[in-house]
Order: C-alpha cells, then sequence, then structure tokens
C-alpha cells in the first residue's frame, strides 16, 4: 500500500505527500488558505444567506469540508446545511487523524464526525450520510461515473478539486463538468485551482460561462464558472477568447 506522509504547511495546517505520484495534496504555502479562498471564498457561500447546498467532488484530506462547514456553522449555527462528496479513495482514518485538523478548527466536533464517518466507509462501498448540528454530509464513495447524485440536487457552490489532470484526467472532461454543473443552481459558482487552457475549454463545452481570479499560494490563476455571467464574482475576469471555444 502506499504511504502517505502528513506535513506541515507554511499557515500551520497539514496536508499529505504521496510520494510515489510526488504529489502534495494541497499548497505547501498553506493547505488551510488554499482553501478558504480558492473554495470557500471565490465560491461566494459567505455571502450567501439561508440553507445551502454544496457539492465536491474530490475529498482529499478533508480541508475543504471542514473549514466550510466549521466556518458557516459559526456564522449562523442554526443554519441547514447540506454536504454532498464524491470520492472514489476515501482516507484510512489514522491516516486523516495524522493531519490534525481539530488543532484550528472552531469546533472540533466537525474533525470526529468526519473521522468516524472514514471509519464507517472502511467497510461499504455505499454512499454514508453523517449529522453533526444542523448539516447533513453524503459521502459516496465511489467515482463520479458510477455515482447517483439526487436526480433534483441543486448547489448553489461545486468544489472541484480532484487530483490533476495528469493523475487524474477523467475529473477534466467535458462530461464530467456536465455531471457536475447539471446540479449547479441559475446563480451558483463552480470554482477550482485549475487555470490550464484545456480545462476551460472542457467546462465551455459543458456549458459554462468561465472566468479567472488570482490564484492561491504563488499560482498565477484559478478558474470560476456559472450557468450565467451574472453569477460570477464582481472581481472576476470574464474570459471570451475563442481558445475556450474551439472544439479541434
Amino acid at each position: 500500500m502506499n504511504k502517505l506522509f502528513a506535513i506541515t504547511t507554511a499557515d500551520g495546517s497539514r496536508t499529505l505527500y504521496d510520494p510515489q505520484k510526488d504529489i502534495h495534496f494541497r499548497s505547501l504555502q498553506g493547505a488551510r488558505s488554499e482553501s478558504a479562498y480558492v473554495f470557500y471564498q471565490s465560491s461566494g457561500l459567505p455571502q450567501q444567506i439561508g440553507p445551502l447546498t454544496i457539492l465536491e467532488l474530490g475529498l482529499g484530506t478533508g480541508l475543504n469540508l471542514l473549514y466550510t462547514l466549521d466556518q458557516l456553522s459559526q456564522a449562523d449555527p442554526n443554519r441547514e446545511i447540506q454536504y454532498h462528496v464524491v470520492e472514489s479513495q476515501p482516507l484510512a482514518t489514522d491516516v486523516f487523524l495524522e493531519l490534525t485538523h481539530d488543532s484550528w478548527l472552531k469546533d472540533q466536533g466537525w474533525n470526529q464526525i468526519l473521522a468516524d464517518g472514514l471509519t464507517r466507509l472502511a467497510n461499504t462501498s455505499q454512499p454514508l450520510s453523517l449529522y453533526y448540528r444542523q448539516a447533513e454530509i453524503t459521502i459516496y464513495p465511489q467515482r463520479w461515473q458510477d455515482c447517483q447524485l439526487p436526480t433534483d440536487l441543486q448547489v448553489q457552490a461545486i468544489y472541484h478539486d480532484p487530483f490533476g489532470p495528469q493523475d487524474n484526467p477523467d475529473c477534466w472532461t467535458a462530461d464530467c463538468f456536465r455531471w457536475s454543473s447539471q446540479h449547479l443552481s441559475d446563480q451558483g459558482r463552480l470554482v477550482t485551482y485549475a487555470a490550464a487552457t484545456q480545462i476551460r475549454r472542457a467546462m465551455v463545452q459543458a456549458g459554462l460561462v468561465i472566468a479567472s481570479l488570482p490564484g492561491s499560494g504563488g499560482k498565477r490563476e484559478m478558474t470560476v464558472a456559472a450557468h450565467q455571467t451574472e453569477a460570477l464574482a464582481a472581481e472576476a475576469k470574464i474570459l471570451k477568447n475563442r481558445r475556450f471555444y474551439a472544439t479541434d
């Protein structure tokens, strides 16, 4: 079995390093900082009011999920939240606990509920629902191609956070973006750390409008997408260059 190593990043939070693939799960400039900016803030969730529904592709270390739920519940303890996350290879519980996310969470109960869920997922390939405070977390331990999300699911944010196209190419195709964005509400946003031309082209082929924001941790750009321009961040640079619309 491939050994993963927990390492401390520049903001004091921890991420994992896979030496076999030479991959860091999150930025060494700050794992928590990257999740906060690229996913939570750029999705527009902090400005939303009322119940929220989120879809994430790629649970990874669980950092996006934990940071988002911790922040939202601190802002409004009574807010109802549904968080759907698709991850074909959930972490083993002992590896997850080495990340010590509970050292920075305001409510350490989020860390415990996810640890308990990962333990239960070790014995099943079926979707698992977890409940804490006003949140329902549903983890689908499957590939996105095999995942049956609720047909009426509509989300305010999609966190597109699998490994990059070199290591996980199926997650960066037009088909994958069509699969997830069919559940994106009219005013919702899809956010990802990636900014490569072929990835943005796949988003456009899936019917999304794309825009650029400054990246995190020294990266020049990241991408935010939506069904319509009006749903994108005011500071986002809308991308209309014809290269993203090419099909050859």
